[in-house]
């Protein structure tokens, strides 16, 4: 009798209390991720636009939409951010920002363009990767759910007096449940981007949306603020308003639609954030209808 007590005590203690005291703490050693998408670019003729949804997320509490991810860095640059946004702590107080890391690794290293400091910026966001996730975040059950390998993406959009607007991506992989490193990579989207927009993040329904064969967006391919961007995404003849227009609707749609495509939760929100870049010139910012800067 007294042996079964002392059991129960004892997985009481040892089991229960500890999940419910912090229920994530078994897979992420008591902090909880933040994250969001999605992230769209056009070029035009003048520009770049970009259009960012609003939504962060983490397992405790759910969705927010009042997260702008367009970081403004100066008059000519500015950046976004999809993945692994935060690192929040039981109480969902939070510990670590990637805004706010790049803005200081950037101002740290003092550089105009990301190029001249991306070594530095490299260094900098993989060490606090590690720092904040020293073991893989992530089970091997999510992982056959769907999820990537990919933590983060940070996006630079940039110009300079006559100079043409560029866009590089910096992004960190974590290959740790593979027997493997976390790894960075960077990439100039520049030319990319003169061919297609780019569409990035929780990507499931506008692949379904702009592969044209999937008859349950159909209405979506009837909208003519997208065929006037899709259809013309080679010769850049929109203006930026069809741009914003587009890019807003396909993050309402994925909104809409992502759990008709995808077996896990949306985490990008009706209304986006949308700014422009033009070639030479300052960025501008519209938020979304109703939201606050």
């Amino acid at each position: 009798m007294e042996r079964r007590v002392l059991t129960a005590y004892l997985f009481l203690a040892c089991v229960i209390l500890p999940m419910l005291q912090d229920p994530t703490r078994n897979r992420l050693g008591g902090s909880i991720d933040g994250s969001g998408s999605l992230i769209v670019l056009v070029e035009n003729r003048s520009g770049i636009a970009l259009c960012t949804d609003r939504r962060s997320y983490n397992i405790i509490d759910g969705a927010s939409d009042r997260t702008v991810k367009l970081r403004v860095v100066s008059q000519h640059s500015v950046f976004a951010v999809i993945g692994i946004t935060s690192v929040l702590d039981r109480w969902l107080t939070k510990k670590y920002d990637l805004f706010d890391d790049v803005t200081r690794l950037l101002a740290a290293a003092a550089c105009v363009r990301v190029e001249e400091c991306r070594p530095a910026l490299e260094y900098g966001l993989r060490a606090s990767y590690l720092a904040y996730h020293p073991q893989y975040s992530r089970s091997a059950q999510e992982a056959a759910l769907g999820s990537t390998d990919l933590a983060f993406s940070v996006y630079f959009v940039e110009t300079a007096p006559k100079q043409k607007v560029t866009v590089t991506v910096l992004s960190l992989f974590d290959y740790r449940l593979h027997g493997q490193g976390v790894e960075m990579r960077s990439e100039n989207l520049t030319e990319s981007l003169k061919h297609s927009p780019i569409i990035d993040g929780q990507t499931e329904v506008s692949n379904a949306i702009l592969g044209g064969k999937d008859s349950r967006f159909a209405a979506f391919w009837k909208d003519p603020s997208l065929q006037s961007v899709w259809f013309h995404r080679k010769t850049l003849k929109t203006t930026t308003a069809e741009d914003f227009e587009f890019a807003r609707k396909l993050v309402r749609w994925t909104n809409a639609y992502h759990s008709v495509v995808a077996r896990t939760p949306t985490l990008v929100s009706a209304e986006a954030d949308c700014g422009f870049l033009p070639n030479g010139g300052e960025f501008s910012l519209q938020l979304a209808k109703g939201a606050k800067p």
